[in-house]
């Protein structure tokens, strides 16, 4: 069937209109028929299945679709917007049509206003398209989910299509007081349904809907992924074009529409590496040195792997995990068919910190064609790496520009299709809403299942966060994801959670894998089977001597240590007592260089904070940049720089912690240390016979504080004692231990609060693949049941369980009234108040975000704080859409600034602080 075939009634049906309520826009009117737009996401579908999706996913999809795959997504292109052959969407989209159509459209909408459908709410035309291809005789629960779920939220488990009908039925035929003249637009618009619905079986190769094949959730959960890319591909009128009003559109047109929007478009490849055995010479040449055991370990497991599973790597510290991951996940992408990677960390930092290697390695991944690569946080735009990649074009054809390198497809910019790109690299936040209740949840799970994902510090997860971590990898599992987790600290626990998560099952029996101590130690699934390995270590053993001292003999300690030469760094648990510590020892220590690193600098500040610190004491550093050099800092120390200190001082910490913080000691091969520092030596604060300091108890709680501090030796063997140590720690304790009432109390709020965050966590966690009411129906329907999280700003904030926080751009303003940057950004150039600034202006000042204090904006003040911050903010200001929901914190000439009941003040040295007004 053809659609010039097609009644005329069908043909002049509208899906699309330049115009929309409220718009006052001269242009002419055009608009874009419905058959045209299906074909148009048909050929787009089509295109995204033959030539966009790897080959693992299609394997997944296999299973259920087998060789009519094509028929499937033909089909639901197709159909997918049928319910915009309705009265309710005529009588809205009638107003904004051309003139020359308002009358054939009239006979579906019948003169009604959409005032009159008093049900307008309750039948979207995603649900009204799945109830009309039930109305049509497919009775189809799986299809009609995918169908329903296509501007991204699945029906409601109370939603029954049969319903539709019987109970809005003005929203499809019209709410007309005159009976017969409903009857017969009843008549025409069931008929055009029926003649759309036989048209979309033609065309994709079916008499009946029992030719397509029936499929399983998560099949629908990639499917449905698909359609809305199709769908918002299709949309984008730049790429497909609107009719004026005389034009009905050819159907000979549509080959060529979608030819050439594919072209414009653009979207890479899937990644193919070069090489399925990397041998030693070819790890070389990607990394610059020859793989160790560890590494070798890795390529060796992946390589033999008979089928996709997960694998944890549990090694010390500055061992090359990530090159290990890397080397692996190569193989792994050619056996398996993956056609990209997704390396998810704790934080920005962390993120930003690693992106330059892994744009070094995409390099190598990307020499026969370009990969699409994406930072994804929240302030990925400010990262100067990688806005240097951003391609001058949407629109540009790899072709037309470069056709190998990494490089920022813009396609994938938007939020909701960061995953979808290539090679992706951000917070595992990212990672983690793949589990969260939140519309457009499918496209997460179509960009994670062709990929190879590599989380990095996964032990660096509380027990709200691994809520969803788990539920990821059951997902995962289900989808046979290549999965590599790294982490140089893992309690046992841990390990067979995350194993029988992805699994989906409890862990089988047999062996000591879910107990050993080995170390390394490489743990992974063949089939269902858990497979491990100890891997020989061939680095040489640290030996850190331990001492405890106090915060009084902190100074004398640096002072005699550094006599010498050599640096120190200092890491404690809050931002205020690094602060306090650091200004004290610049009292007691003149002849010393203090360097503070913590959160609480503004984004420029940090970054030129961190790249001062890697030159100072990184790989490349120098005797004379590390002498009698303090560095005092926060748990940003721990993870995402590669920094090296001579001395260790620290705050206690949970032990897996502070093995981590270890691992910033010596972690260099260097012959220059001063004599009275090579040979390790941590000092530990806060680790006296009294109760944890209130800070630190805020942060980790007391137990794992008093657990650590009753099993810390006088030495560790770095890495020999990490797992004993480890496991010691987070081992359930002896009941004995417990008669001490400290103990007690403090083991009982401990194992309240796990039990208090794994609860909170499942309130916006999906279910697993078949789970609870859902598998009895087998459809993606009623996913989002209860409260989703729309806005991406609180999805991020729900997969962690942190209090709400408000952050501000730092800015000074004059006596005179001038807003001026900190005299060391920009020179501290002016910003003219009175006009809107420009798109480089406003990244500029997104530089200078820093978050707030939580003293300073702590539970219902933040909305307080965030008011009293807006009304000093030029109007001007609020007109781009990069500042429209920033706040501003103006500082004076001294730069303070009084915000509630605190005055703040920021320095280059110190970053923010804060005090109450009265103090």
């Amino acid at each position: 069937m053809k659609v010039s075939e097609l009644s005329s009634e069908l043909r002049c049906v509208a899906a699309k209109t330049n115009h929309r309520k409220g718009s006052d826009s001269k242009e002419p009117r055009l608009w874009l028929p419905f058959w045209m737009h299906a074909l148009d996401t048909e050929g787009i579908m089509i295109h995204l299945v033959q030539d966009w999706i790897p080959a693992s996913v299609k394997e997944t999809l296999f299973p259920d679709c087998g060789d009519r795959l094509l028929p499937l997504c033909r089909f639901l292109a197709l159909v997918h917007d049928l319910g915009k052959m309705t009265s309710l969407f005529a009588a809205r989209i009638f107003p904004f049509l051309p003139e020359t159509l308002q009358k054939g459209q009239s006979l579906l909408w019948g003169g009604n206003a959409p005032s009159r459908f008093l049900d307008a709410g309750l039948s979207p035309h995603p649900i009204a398209s799945a109830a009309i291809l039930c109305k049509c005789g497919c009775d189809r629960p799986d299809l009609a989910a995918i169908i329903s779920a296509h501007h991204g939220a699945p029906q409601a488990l109370t939603t029954d299509l049969r319903d539709q009908f019987d109970v809005y039925p003005g929203n499809y035929f019209g709410p007309d007081v005159n009976v017969g003249c409903v009857e017969q637009r009843e008549a025409m618009i069931r008929g055009i349904w029926k003649q759309w619905y036989q048209f979309a079986l033609s065309r994709s190769g079916c008499t009946t809907c029992d030719d397509l094949p029936v499929v399983s959730v998560p099949t629908q959960m990639l499917l449905t992924g698909l359609l809305i890319v199709a769908d918002w591909i299709s949309s984008d009128t730049d790429n497909f074009p609107l009719l004026n009003g005389a034009q009905d559109g050819q159907e000979s047109d549509c080959p060529q529409r979608v030819s050439d929007a594919w072209h414009r478009l653009a979207l890479p490849s899937p990644w193919r590496p070069r090489h399925g055995d990397l041998d030693s010479s070819v790890f070389k040449n990607e990394f610059g040195f020859l793989p160790n055991a560890v590494q070798r370990s890795m390529i060796e497991t992946a390589s033999q792997a008979d089928a996709p599973g997960i694998c944890i790597l549990e090694a010390q510290m500055g061992i090359g995990k990530t090159e290990a991951a890397l080397a692996a996940a190569e193989v792994m992408a050619l056996k398996f068919g993956c056609g990209g990677l997704c390396f998810g960390l704790p934080t920005q930092a962390t993120s930003n910190g690693i992106f330059p290697r892994l744009e070094s390695w995409g390099e190598t991944q990307s020499q026969e064609s370009a990969q699409a690569i994406r930072l994804a946080h929240g302030m990925s735009q400010l990262n100067k790496d990688y806005r240097a990649l951003f391609r001058p074009a949407p629109n540009v054809a790899v072709e037309d520009s470069q056709d190998t390198g990494v490089f920022v497809h813009q396609w994938f910019e938007g939020r909701k299709q960061a995953l979808l790109a290539n090679i992706v690299i951000g917070t595992v936040d990212q990672l983690l809403m793949a589990a969260l209740k939140q519309r457009h949840v499918m496209l997460r799970h179509l960009g994670l299942a062709g990929k190879v994902v590599i989380i990095d510090e996964c032990h660096a997860y509380d027990a709200y966060m691994n809520q969803y971590l788990e539920m990821v990898l059951r997902w995962l599992g289900t989808y046979r994801t290549p999965v590599i987790l790294l982490s140089a600290t893992l309690p046992e626990q841990r390990r067979a959670a995350l194993i029988e998560a992805y699994l989906g099952q409890a862990a089988p029996e047999g062996g000591d894998w879910q107990t050993t101590r080995s170390y390394p130690l490489l743990t992974w699934t063949d089939g269902s089977r858990v497979r491990q390995e100890k891997i020989e270590i061939d680095s040489p053993v640290k030996i850190v001597a331990l001492k405890k001292i106090t915060d009084e003999e902190l100074a004398g300690f640096l002072g005699s240590s550094l006599r010498g030469g050599g640096c120190a760094g200092v890491i404690v648990n809050t931002v205020v007592r690094a602060q306090r510590l650091a200004a004290e020892l610049r009292a007691a220590l003149p002849g010393m260089k203090i360097l503070v690193a913590h959160s609480r600098f503004t984004m420029s500040d940090r970054a030129d904070r961190d790249a001062r610190l890697l030159s100072l004491i990184g790989r490349g550093s120098t005797s004379a940049g590390r002498d009698r050099l303090i560095v005092v800092g926060t748990q940003v120390l721990e993870q995402s720089l590669d920094i090296d200190f001579d001395l260790l001082v620290t705050d206690l910490c949970p032990m897996d912690l502070l093995l981590q913080r270890m691992g910033r000691l010596h972690r260099h091969k260097r012959d220059g240390r001063p004599a009275p520092l090579r040979d390790p030596v941590c000092a530990l604060l806060s680790a006296g016979d009294g109760p944890p300091d209130p800070g630190s108890r805020s942060v980790y709680g007391s137990w794992l504080l008093l657990r650590t501090r009753m099993l810390l030796p006088k030495t560790v063997s770095l890495p020999l004692d990490i797992p004993s140590l480890v496991q010691e720690t987070y081992a359930a304790p002896d009941p004995a231990l417990l008669e001490e009432e400290p103990l007690r109390e403090a083991w009982e709020e401990h194992t309240k609060k796990l039990d208090q965050k794994e609860q909170k966590a499942k309130q916006f966690r999906i279910s697993a693949p078949g789970a609870s009411k859902r598998a009895r129906r087998n459809t993606i329907n009623g996913l989002l049941d209860t409260a989703a999280v729309d806005d991406d700003i609180h999805a991020q904030a729900a997969v962690r369980d942190t209090e709400p926080s408000l952050s501000v751009i730092v800015l000074v303003r004059g006596a005179d009234g001038t807003i001026r940057f900190l005299p060391w950004q920009y020179q501290g150039a002016c910003i003219p108040a009175d006009m809107p600034p420009c798109e480089e202006e406003c990244l500029r000042l997104l530089r200078q975000r820093v978050t707030l204090p939580r003293a300073v904006c702590a539970g219902r003040n933040i909305a307080a704080v965030s008011s009293e911050l807006a009304t000093a903010v030029p109007s001007a200001w609020k007109e781009p859409e990069l500042l429209r929901r920033e706040s501003f914190l103006f500082l004076d000439e001294e730069h303070r600034a009084r915000v509630g009941s605190f005055i703040l003040s920021y320095g280059q040295d110190d970053g923010l602080s804060y005090q109450k007004e009265e103090s």
